[in-house]
């Protein structure tokens, strides 16, 4: 049996998927399972233990000349299963290219144009009925195995659950050292981190509301994303200009699996809807969410229960079609900051007391 996973991006959708794959590789233990996704995602999936070919496509999919050497190996291979978690229309291409019997999610699960066209498209689906993004594809996955095996599979969540405290990237020695000593150097034992980037601007909290926050809470902060994202840049050039006593160290210029064991090393992570607090969730630990123009419900923790605790909703309308009419960019200025600080302290005494 060979068994193709296509979701191709970004880094915090290809973190909804794997629990997926968990449950893929449960019930087709000693079968082929390859996955398609873009170099911009693929590091979390090099090397990961349950794939056992990772398919990586240059970020831009529709140039052929740099992507034809990999659509070829995937068109050679005959596919018993082809699942398409991403229908979006460089999946929809790429999957009838391939020979394969195909999945994907129903029509009326579209949110945009594009899955709607990939939905009404020659494929198996079956009726999906969950309000949460990760929960979606798992009840994908467990039609195809069901379809697939002719069997049925009860207490679906439950078994991700239980499975979830298995859930883990593949790291190397070298990775987990080069972050042990950053913290050994900075003396960092107990910390919490705080990571302001997110993929769009109307999802990302303000700068004075985080310089609020810093300023109310007494623990050592670590800073990430001002590498790679323009919020936590602003925020530590902010910082840099201010005359504060605030307790904050920003972290260098890691790698994503390096990123991930510093999450790991952490008490808790606070961030708003992004890919950092999509990769707390999977790993099971602590964080809490900042949820403005998205739902908390659909993107939030799955593992822990949809109405997440230790998640903020700010009450406003939901958009769930790619900002397509967002009618409030400044939501997230709407934050109740006492309210996420008093969040914070009891997170901080219920850990270490």
């Amino acid at each position: 049996m060979k068994i193709l996973i296509i979701r191709l991006s970004a880094i915090g959708d290809v973190i909804h998927v794997l629990p997926s794959l968990y449950l893929l590789r449960k019930y087709f233990s000693n079968d082929f399972i390859g996955w398609a996704v873009q170099k911009k995602s693929s590091e979390l999936l090099i090397n990961h233990p349950l794939i056992n070919r990772v398919y990586v496509l240059d970020n831009n999919i529709y140039n052929w000349f740099k992507c034809n050497k990999i659509i070829n190996e995937l068109k050679n291979k005959q596919w018993d299963i082809i699942i398409d978690f991403h229908n979006i229309f460089k999946s929809i291409i790429l999957r009838y290219l391939l020979n394969g019997s195909i999945y994907t999610f129903p029509y009326y699960l579209a949110r945009n144009i594009e899955n709607k066209i990939g939905s009404i498209l020659p494929a198996k689906t079956t009726k999906i009925e969950s309000n949460n993004v990760v929960q979606r594809s798992i009840y994908l996955t467990k039609y195809v195995i069901e379809n697939t095996l002719k069997i049925n599979i009860y207490n679906v969540d439950l078994k991700i659950k239980n499975m979830s405290h298995n859930f883990s990237f593949e790291n190397n020695k070298q990775n987990e050292k080069k972050v042990l000593r950053w913290m050994i150097t900075n003396n960092l034992k107990k910390f919490i981190i705080i990571s302001p980037n997110s993929s769009k601007k109307e999802k990302c909290l303000p700068i004075l509301n985080w310089i609020e926050i810093l300023s109310n809470i007494n623990i050592n902060i670590v800073i990430i994303g001002k590498h790679f994202g323009n919020q936590a840049f602003e925020l530590c050039e902010t910082l840099d200009n201010t005359n504060n006593k605030f307790k904050y160290i920003v972290a260098p210029d890691f790698n994503l699996k390096q990123l991930i064991y510093l999450i790991k090393k952490s008490l808790f992570v606070i961030s708003p809807d992004s890919c950092v607090l999509h990769i707390t969730s999977f790993l099971n630990k602590q964080g809490i969410g900042l949820f403005g123009p998205t739902s908390k419900k659909f993107f939030s923790n799955y593992y822990n229960g949809f109405t997440n605790k230790n998640s903020i909703q700010i009450p406003i309308k939901h958009n769930l079609n790619k900002f397509s009419n967002f009618s409030d960019p400044d939501c997230m200025s709407y934050l109740d900051t006492k309210k996420l600080v008093s969040l914070v302290k009891d997170k901080l005494t219920q850990i270490i007391g």
